[in-house]
């Protein structure tokens, strides 16, 4: 096994009882998504069935007033992994940022000291688009399968990350291992596997009681290969969630307990003291220092935490606090931005109405003391100051999502946050509104977003006005007011909406592509197409952008233009049929056969009973003189489509046409429009088909009646000219040639 520093066995020797390590521990840093503390066995909760995170708490330290930073997924785990503030690091709601590669990571800190990295986590949000990649040698964020239909999964079960940390555990090495996994079920929308739901009277309970039963499996893992007294295990909540309380209808926009308290534990046997509760305040960036402390990896002095080792060892220290917010309503709704800071029994929130508990007294942070202890309040904001004067603000490098990311962070619950950060955020705030002020809006506009979700297109148009009449200063409510009016076919008030949408964000992507889309949709094509030009500067591959300007162009009857963008629009969405559709039709006006069948063979890839496809493809060969191959090809989508009057018309036709008396093609010609005839009687088509057959054979007789009868039913003046003509033919006794 490759040796850590002497750091790590000069620490062990010095707590007090514990044998010294001979080398670096294993560290397994389990994050419980969404758990509340309260809903733990352990922590109290008569009706959960967390077995193993109870016995791990009964062997080690269960923290009793650990504190997330951010009531959100990214942020906090950003402040697990790299010991910074949301403030310094950049990152304050789910999606809109990418962690910056200076800022120093714990993966990458252990993979140094000579630590194989493997992460497994379960939901898109945690994607390594947003750069918690950095220092794992393996990052394993697949939510779904290899089948692109799945590509809109957003997260994947508890027994499925097992599965892949199990597999990347069991490869053989000499390393210690740092393994994250992130467990992502107890997130609403509330689903545990069937035998939980049987079981459990909530829901949330369930998905909890699932997650303990996998990580059983981990845990026997470790005992199975003897590596369970080798290992440091770190269990954390990232932030908890509102069942109602304050309002708040799940998490995010608060920053009260039922989101920001989180179960802590810490196991490492003969290492830590066993049966320990720490009622220390404490705060999840304080793991950042203490895995590099145990691990030997050594101290980093930027760092936002502080090491847990001496509340480990059973120290008491009354001195710590924890700082956190919640800018979720100044991103996406211009609310005002939540901070904190708690030490022993009070919490200070500083917001336009501010706010003091004493958690001791009130738990549930139901009576705002501010007033009767304004010392303490004074006291508490002042640390606040302090550490946000120390902690400077950092801008992040901004993600632009596709659509395809869009709908998987919206699946997942989350709206209203989409908008980049910028040094705005901490700068002008003193004017904006209290979000204790908001909560119906935000409530609202969750239900609004269901109600996109759900087609319901017209209902929720009606209550994001009524939200946007109550809260003008969110502008991220005209977005899906934009694009509830696209699908209501109301597109210049789509427009209006969709304009408003950008006032504060000119250059996103997203927003451009729908007011291109109502523009284009009025048949305002140029000014359309501007639009998603502006759309393309900002995000190239954006392959709806490129489906308007397919669109807009082909409209215009500039092919050229329409052909770029569609094979770009291939290129970048290959499993959209749409896409090869308008490939086809850009291909056909320029008579440019490579595109044609790419595009065919796109579209039969997709859909291989596509009509459409099939016709195209040997109509294509006929254009280019293969006679052959249009005849092998209209074969081949009869057994794709069998039976099919059209194409079975088709092949009777070119048969008939090149055919000579007494030829077999002549006869099976016969056959087919006769069986094309018998499926579709009445249709013109196959009766013309059928004539020109019994004409192929010489039987004029019968190809005069035919032809008669197509007559009778054609219904336009070009087609009756042409069969006026060839049934001159057959009366003279003529067969229809090529």
């Amino acid at each position: 096994m490759i040796r850590g520093p002497a750091l790590a066995g000069a620490f062990l020797l010095a707590m007090s009882g514990c044998a010294p390590s001979p080398s670096p521990p294993n560290v397994l840093l389990i994050t419980l998504d969404t758990t509340r503390a309260d809903r733990i066995g352990c922590y109290g909760y008569d009706a959960a069935e967390t077995s193993t995170l109870d016995a791990l708490a009964e062997g080690g330290v269960r923290f009793a007033n650990a504190h997330a930073q951010v009531p959100l997924t990214l942020p906090s785990h950003v402040g697990m992994l790299t010991g910074t503030y949301p403030r310094s690091n950049g990152i304050q709601v789910n999606g809109s940022s990418r962690v910056d590669d200076r800022i120093p990571v714990l993966a990458a800190k252990l993979r140094e000291n000579g630590y194989r990295t493997g992460a497994f986590v379960s939901s898109f949000v945690l994607d390594a688009t947003f750069g918690l990649e950095r220092g794992f040698d393996v990052y394993d964020d697949r939510m779904g399968t290899a089948d692109p239909s799945a590509r809109f999964e957003a997260e994947r079960p508890a027994d499925g990350v097992v599965d892949a940390a199990l597999e990347w555990l069991d490869t053989e090495s000499e390393q210690p291992f740092f393994a994250w996994v992130h467990f992502y079920d107890p997130h609403s929308p509330f689903a545990p596997p069937a035998e939980y739901r049987a079981r459990f009277d909530d829901p949330y309970d369930g998905e909890i009681a699932f997650v303990d039963d996998q990580l059983t499996r981990l845990i026997d893992w470790l005992d199975e290969r003897n590596q369970r007294a080798d290992t440091l295990i770190i269990v954390a909540g990232d932030h908890g969630e509102s069942f109602g309380e304050h309002d708040e209808p799940d998490h995010g926009l608060y920053v009260y307990d039922t989101t920001i308290l989180v179960p802590l534990i810490v196991s490492w046997p003969t290492h830590v003291s066993a049966g320990h509760v720490a009622d220390e305040t404490v705060q999840l960036v304080d793991l950042y220092p203490t895995i590099l402390e145990l691990s030997g990896a050594g101290k980093e002095s930027k760092t936002a935490g502080v090491s847990l080792t001496p509340l480990l060892r059973g120290k008491t220290d009354t001195t710590r606090m924890a700082y956190g917010e919640s800018r979720y309503g100044q991103v996406g709704y211009g609310w005002a931005p939540l901070r904190f800071v708690a030490q022993g029994p009070y919490k200070y929130i500083e917001a336009p109405e501010p706010e003091l508990y004493d958690r001791r007294n009130d738990p549930d942070e139901l009576e705002n003391v501010i007033e009767r202890n304004p010392d303490v309040a004074r006291d508490l904001r002042e640390r606040l100051l302090r550490i946000e004067k120390r902690w400077k603000p950092h801008t992040a490098e901004a993600t632009d999502l596709d659509s395809d990311a869009l709908a998987k962070l919206q699946s997942l619950g989350y709206v209203g946050a989409g908008s980049a950060t910028s040094d705005d955020l901490y700068r002008d705030t003193d004017a904006l509104r209290d979000p204790k002020a908001m909560i119906e809006v935000f409530r609202e506009h969750s239900r609004a977003v269901s109600l996109i979700k759900r087609g319901q297109n017209a209902e929720a148009a009606t209550l994001l006005e009524r939200l946007a009449s109550m809260s003008p200063e969110s502008i991220d409510l005209y977005e899906n007011l934009g694009w509830a009016y696209l699908s209501l076919g109301r597109h210049h008030d789509a427009q209006l909406a969709y304009e408003k949408s950008l006032t504060n964000l000119p250059e996103h992507s997203e927003r451009l592509w729908g007011l291109g889309e109502a523009l284009r949709r009025q048949n305002k094509l140029n000014d359309a197409i501007r639009v998603y030009e502006l759309a393309l500067e900002k995000r190239p591959r954006f392959g709806e952008v490129h489906l308007g300007l397919t669109l807009a162009y082909s409209a215009l009857g500039r092919w050229e233009q329409a052909l770029e963008h569609a094979r770009l629009h291939v290129e970048i969405n290959p499993g959209s049929l749409l896409a090869h559709r308008n490939l086809l039709q850009a291909a056909k006006s320029l008579r440019l056969f490579d595109d044609a069948r790419t595009a065919i063979d796109g579209i039969l890839a997709l859909d291989p009973q596509n009509l459409e496809a099939h016709e195209a493809r040997w109509q294509s060969h006929l254009a280019f003189g293969q006679r052959d191959e249009a005849i092998a090809s209209l074969r081949e989508s009869l057994v794709a489509v069998p039976g099919d009057w059209s194409l079975t018309c088709s092949l009777a036709w070119i048969l008939a046409v090149n055919a000579r008396p007494g030829d077999a093609a002549a006869q099976e010609a016969v056959r087919l429009a006769t069986a094309a005839v018998e499926a579709n009687p009445e249709h013109p088509r196959s009766l013309d088909t059928l004539a020109v057959a019994y004409a192929a054979v010489g039987s004029f007789d019968e190809a005069v009646e035919a032809a008669r009868q197509a007559l009778q039913r054609a219904d336009s003046e070009r087609l009756r000219q042409r069969i006026q003509q060839r049934l001159a033919l057959f009366e003279q006794g003529r067969p229809l040639r090529e």
